[in-house]
């Protein structure tokens, strides 16, 4: 029987009548199969399938890279790259250089000098750094000071609470040598220390508290309390200048190696009518102790810290001797202002 007109034409490929939805499928395998053509079969059409075939590819490896939470996939392996070793952290503050060998006469060996303090260490490329390492974190004294002002930049400064009367001060992190060797001082001064307590262990303690600790000897420490002591009697002379009237009481006494001491006291009110009570000297005396020498003496002290014009009253024990002490001193404050 024939077939009606055009039927034959409708027939379905064998192969898509089984798959009909496959006729029009997308082969994910087809890109992959495209090769260029030869110069034979070469032709416009050919071109124009191998430029579509390009920007599908293109396409498809962005759903791929979209698919793959942004990591995307390999699609060759000859396009994977290579990781490197990782070099160490320290190398950064080295210049790797090329050195003669003092071993082996014409031999050049390869060394680490440190950007910093420019100190040479062998070095093996991809090697063990642990010697770099060491030289930074506890050697290399500048890199050890800009890291520690780089710290004090991010800090600023802490705050504390000052223990005279409790107020808020910032006390700054960056070492200051001047100011330690201030504070030593009077810390040797307030507490009756021995010049020598700034050697051995206490360098050993004040190195382990700041890296960049200077040492002070005996002899130093010894100067800066001198330092302090004329800075505060310099404060004091200023303080004793405001005073409108000082009242005085001194006292002789001898010590167990028989040397005799006299000291000095002054009393006074201060511009804040605050009450002083502050020892002006404390010095050795000569015998005899008769009435003339001890009121030179006084008198010698008050001239010094240049308040003879402020003298109001005089306080002393019950000796004997002390009555001619006041009349002397008496006559020659007299004889000074008159003067």
């Amino acid at each position: 029987m024939e077939e009606p007109d055009g039927v034959q034409d409708q027939q379905l490929d064998p192969v898509s009548e089984e798959h009909p939805s496959e006729s029009n499928s997308f082969d994910m395998n087809d890109l992959l199969s495209v090769s260029i053509p030869t110069a034979e079969g070469a032709s416009g059409s050919d071109e124009e399938t191998i430029d579509v075939s390009k920007e599908q590819k293109a396409k498809r490896g962005g759903k791929r890279l979209k698919a793959s939470g942004g990591t995307g996939i390999k699609l060759s392996p000859s396009k994977c790259k290579v990781k490197r070793v990782q070099r160490a952290a320290s190398l950064k503050y080295y210049k790797v250089i090329e050195v003669p060998s003092s071993k082996e006469r014409g031999k050049m060996i390869t060394k680490a000098k440190c950007r910093f303090c420019s100190k040479k260490y062998v070095y093996t490329p991809e090697g063990p750094t642990t010697t770099l390492n060491r030289h930074l974190e506890k050697q290399c004294t500048p890199y050890l000071t800009k890291l520690a002002k780089a710290k004090s930049e991010l800090v600023q400064g802490t705050l504390t609470f000052a223990p005279s009367d409790g107020s808020l001060h910032v006390s700054p992190n960056e070492y200051d040598h001047d100011h330690t060797r201030l504070l030593i001082a009077k810390m040797i001064i307030a507490h009756q220390y021995s010049f020598r307590m700034v050697e051995k262990w206490f360098d050993i303690l004040m190195s382990w508290m700041n890296s960049n600790y200077e040492p002070i000897g005996r002899k130093g420490i010894k100067n800066e309390c001198m330092k302090v002591y004329e800075s505060e009697k310099e404060l004091l002379k200023k303080s004793l200048k405001q005073a409108e009237s000082i009242s005085l009481t001194t006292d002789l006494w001898t010590s167990n190696q028989n040397i005799q001491y006299m000291c000095l006291v002054a009393h006074y009110v201060d511009v804040d009518w605050v009450l002083q009570c502050r020892v002006l000297n404390f010095v050795e005396l000569d015998p005899p102790h008769i009435g003339i020498v001890i009121a030179q003496a006084i008198f010698e002290c008050l001239v010094e810290w240049k308040i003879e014009d402020k003298i109001m009253t005089i306080t002393l024990h019950n000796a004997s001797n002390n009555d001619n002490v006041v009349t002397n001193l008496k006559t020659k404050l007299l004889a000074r202002k008159n003067t």
